[in-house]
């Protein structure tokens, strides 16, 4: 769980290493104003991970390099893991500090993805991918309270709505009982377009464990990392292409 960049993907890694590249970091200053607070960073930098701000930045008519670019739509603490992640690679500082004082954790990743879905940020979807994935391995509970905002953020098909409905789809044996226990913990209302997508996916397969790859997971009924393929829950297209449509 310390290491918070993705392992094992070869686009990942690829795009990762790149914006370590030193040149990113020259170029002329940029000032974005996220509620009440500004911040100034390189312009360079930004552009190269963001599709959206590249755009932005560029904007001949707008020109934000001499004044400051306003996200009416993003919270500071979203913006401000952005920023870290941007410059270090890394989410946080310390991950197992800020999961245990953050009141909603995974909430706060679930925002994160959906700031970088808008921005057309493929690498920091994917890495918070992967530490969505590494909670829920090591014993966290799936994402349906979160499904709600997830659908009312994203677009159909997206990843983060995939791995939401998969953490069910593969895991639980019995649909029915998952419906039934959810309904009596009204963990589901509201949330037909999810319960849709659970049943054509569970429709779709043979049914639970499908990521079971050892006959030991099978058998001991506990998840693994060898039970999910991170990269199909990832964006493997560079920088460049705005994802959802909505403004951040």
């Amino acid at each position: 769980m310390g290491n918070q960049i993705s392992k094992g993907c070869p686009t990942q890694e690829a795009l990762m290493l790149k914006q370590k590249d030193p040149t990113l970091f020259g170029g002329e200053f940029v000032n974005i104003v996220v509620g009440n607070r500004g911040y100034t960073f390189r312009g360079r930098l930004i552009s190269f991970a963001s599709s959206y701000f590249d755009g932005i930045i560029h904007d001949s008519v707008a020109n934000y390099t001499n004044k400051p670019l306003v996200l009416k739509n993003t919270k500071n603490e979203v913006f401000e893991v952005f920023l870290f992640w941007l410059y270090t690679g890394q989410l946080f500082e310390d991950m197992g500090a800020t999961k245990a004082q953050h009141p909603d954790f995974r909430k706060l990743l679930c925002e994160v993805w959906v700031f970088a879905d808008k921005c057309g940020i493929p690498a920091l979807k994917n890495t918070i991918i992967d530490i969505l994935i590494d909670l829920w391995l090591a014993g966290s509970d799936d994402l349906v309270c979160y499904v709600q905002y997830i659908y009312e953020n994203t677009s159909a098909g997206a990843d983060l709505r995939k791995l939401a409905v998969d953490m069910v789809a593969l895991w639980w044996y019995s649909l029915a009982d998952w419906v039934e226990s959810a309904i009596e913990e009204k963990t589901i209302e509201g949330r037909q377009e999810f319960l849709q997508d659970l049943i054509i996916r569970r429709r779709a397969h043979e049914g639970p464990h499908e990521y079971a790859r050892c006959e030991i997971c099978r058998q001991s009924n506990k998840r693994s990392a060898c039970s999910v393929r991170k990269c199909e829950y990832h964006d493997h297209d560079s920088p460049g292409r705005l994802r959802s449509g909505l403004e951040p």
